[in-house]
């Protein structure tokens, strides 16, 4: 008598897993990273510096970045740095404040951005 019941019970017990386990998946939401070469002052690139930009910022409900506030703001204006994150999108992100570097080494240039936050942590390496 209990195998009769517990073959009753499979069809909806699978029902039941299948429907937990789409439940628990979250849709993945596309991070759109724009790359911005940063513009310098004259002389800078020529000079011999290897230097980091450092910003933080707070993602909103849509992934937009926003209060965008320079943390160590070396030989670049927060003025760029603004436009160059309005192109980004972080949707998996929102609600979090995060950290960006924009690494500058000599003779060669822009050579990594770094964002990291509490649940965040890409590296892009341009070189």
């Amino acid at each position: 008598m209990r195998l009769r019941e517990c073959r009753f019970h499979r069809p909806f017990l699978a029902v039941v897993l299948i429907t937990l386990g789409l439940l628990g998946l979250k849709s993945a939401r596309a991070q759109d990273i724009t790359l911005c070469a940063l513009p310098l002052p004259t002389g800078i690139p020529q000079a011999h510096a290897s230097f980091n930009a450092i910003y933080e910022f707070d993602v909103d409900r849509q992934g937009t970045p926003m209060n965008i506030k320079a943390v160590e703001e070396r030989f670049t204006k927060i003025e760029d740095v603004q436009a160059c994150l309005a192109k980004w999108s972080l949707p998996q992100s929102a609600f979090t404040h995060l950290l960006v570097i924009f690494e500058w080494k000599h003779g060669v240039g822009w050579t990594k951005l770094a964002i990291s936050g509490p649940t965040t942590k890409l590296t892009i390496r341009l070189i």
